[in-house]
Protein backbone atom coordinates (compact mmCIF):
# COMPACT_ATOMS: atom_id res chain seq x y z
CA UNK A 1 0.00 0.00 0.00
CA UNK A 2 1.07 3.53 -0.68
CA UNK A 3 2.08 5.55 2.38
CA UNK A 4 -0.42 8.30 1.53
CA UNK A 5 -3.29 5.80 1.56
CA UNK A 6 -2.24 4.49 4.97
CA UNK A 7 -1.97 8.02 6.37
CA UNK A 8 -5.42 8.92 5.04
CA UNK A 9 -6.88 5.74 6.54
CA UNK A 10 -5.36 6.46 9.96
CA UNK A 11 -6.48 10.10 9.88
CA UNK A 12 -10.01 9.03 9.00
CA UNK A 13 -10.08 6.53 11.86
CA UNK A 14 -8.65 9.15 14.24
CA UNK A 15 -11.36 11.65 13.30
CA UNK A 16 -14.11 9.07 13.80
CA UNK A 17 -12.74 8.10 17.21
CA UNK A 18 -12.35 11.77 18.21
CA UNK A 19 -15.97 12.41 17.24
CA UNK A 20 -17.08 9.36 19.22
CA UNK A 21 -15.13 10.47 22.30
CA UNK A 22 -16.51 13.98 22.07
CA UNK A 23 -20.06 12.86 21.39
CA UNK A 24 -20.98 13.25 25.05
CA UNK A 25 -21.71 16.96 25.34
CA UNK A 26 -22.98 17.02 28.91
CA UNK A 27 -19.89 18.83 30.16
CA UNK A 28 -20.31 21.77 27.78
CA UNK A 29 -24.12 22.02 27.80
CA UNK A 30 -24.32 24.27 30.88
CA UNK A 31 -21.90 26.73 29.29
CA UNK A 32 -24.07 26.97 26.21
CA UNK A 33 -27.35 26.97 28.09
CA UNK A 34 -26.29 29.83 30.33
CA UNK A 35 -24.96 31.72 27.30
CA UNK A 36 -21.46 31.99 28.75
CA UNK A 37 -19.94 30.65 25.51
CA UNK A 38 -21.30 30.34 22.00
CA UNK A 39 -21.27 27.11 19.99
CA UNK A 40 -18.05 27.94 18.11
CA UNK A 41 -16.16 28.55 21.35
CA UNK A 42 -17.51 25.34 22.87
CA UNK A 43 -16.49 23.29 19.83
CA UNK A 44 -12.97 24.75 19.93
CA UNK A 45 -12.62 24.01 23.66
CA UNK A 46 -14.00 20.50 23.27
CA UNK A 47 -11.60 19.76 20.41
CA UNK A 48 -8.62 21.07 22.38
CA UNK A 49 -9.49 19.05 25.49
CA UNK A 50 -10.24 15.88 23.51
CA UNK A 51 -6.86 16.08 21.78
CA UNK A 52 -5.02 16.89 25.03
CA UNK A 53 -6.77 14.03 26.81
CA UNK A 54 -5.84 11.58 24.09
CA UNK A 55 -2.22 12.72 24.05
CA UNK A 56 -1.62 13.09 27.78
CA UNK A 57 -3.77 10.26 29.14
CA UNK A 58 -3.81 7.82 26.25
CA UNK A 59 -0.42 6.26 26.89
CA UNK A 60 -1.80 3.46 29.02
CA UNK A 61 -3.97 2.00 26.28
CA UNK A 62 -1.21 1.09 23.82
Amino acid sequence: MDAAVIIIMFLTIAVVIAIAIGANDETMAPLYGSRILNMKQILILAAIFAILGAILLGGGCC
